[in-house]
């Protein structure tokens, strides 16, 4: 359970295939918006939350973009191995997103955003992402803390 505006809502969504939905439910106010896209990555959750926040009459702020233009994406994109193991992540770039895919769970792609340099987040998997170069400045690794967990991840050069 989340709060929008004071209201206490149920959401649920996500990513599949290349499609994104987002849904929310106040249960008090009786309201439910669903929010359905046939784009990797829009930002269905945010929609939902103001489309949600009009009705009740305490409309939300809107981020006027998600992108970090300042930030050379394809520097993180490549390959990646979890250090001890043979599990792959791979890191692309989407529609200026930078989006971790595992190839051991299609479907289950995650969108990052930047919080500073080499650092990101995703809100929807609660993870946070640091970056590694090497001596030349090139990405060498990640070391992701989701949870109680910390895992890292070497780049294939």
């Amino acid at each position: 359970m989340k709060e929008l505006q004071g209201s206490k809502t149920i959401q649920h969504g996500g990513n599949l295939f290349g499609f994104t939905s987002s849904g929310i439910y106040l249960p008090k106010e009786e309201i439910y918006v669903c929010i359905l896209s046939n784009a990797a990555f829009r930002g269905t959750e945010a929609m939902a939350d103001y489309i949600a926040s009009e009705m009740i009459g305490k409309p939300i702020e809107v981020p006027l973009s998600i992108k970090s233009p300042s930030v050379d994406l394809t520097a993180y994109t490549g390959t990646y191995q979890l250090q001890n193991n043979t599990r792959i992540m791979k890191i692309i770039v989407i529609s200026d997103i930078l989006v971790l895919t595992l190839p051991d769970q299609p479907g289950g792609n995650v969108d990052v955003q930047s919080t500073g340099k080499d650092t990101f987040e995703s809100k929807k998997a609660k993870a946070k992402l640091v970056f590694t170069r090497d001596e030349n400045g090139r990405v060498k690794q990640v070391d992701v803390k989701q949870g109680r967990g910390s895992y890292t991840w070497i780049k294939e050069q």
